[in-house]
């Protein structure tokens, strides 16, 4: 009455389901990715563009690039951060 398959089968058979989730997780994760960057670069963009002229008084007054560069990665960065902590103490569903 029992049905004699060889393991290997039996192993893709059970497994099957697991991998047609990761198939179509896996697009779904590149898609969340893409969007996520694209509005990341979105908010940067516009809080430089809120801060325009104070960037250029800034280099007015003998700022260099580096250092400008720096003040925006490290403002950012830190919300970055504060976003990451927030995102990472909530709980679960």
């Amino acid at each position: 009455m029992f049905e004699v398959r060889p393991l290997g089968e039996m192993r893709d058979v059970q497994m099957y389901p697991l991998r047609a989730a990761s198939w179509i997780g896996s697009p779904l994760a590149g898609v969340a990715l893409a969007l996520s960057v694209s509005g990341l670069y979105g908010v940067l963009t516009y809080a430089l563009s809120l801060r325009r002229k104070e960037i250029g008084i800034r280099i007015a007054l003998g700022a260099t690039v580096r250092a400008i560069v720096g003040l925006v990665l490290r403002q950012s960065m830190r919300l970055a951060g504060i976003g990451a902590l927030i995102g990472a103490s909530s709980p679960l569903p």
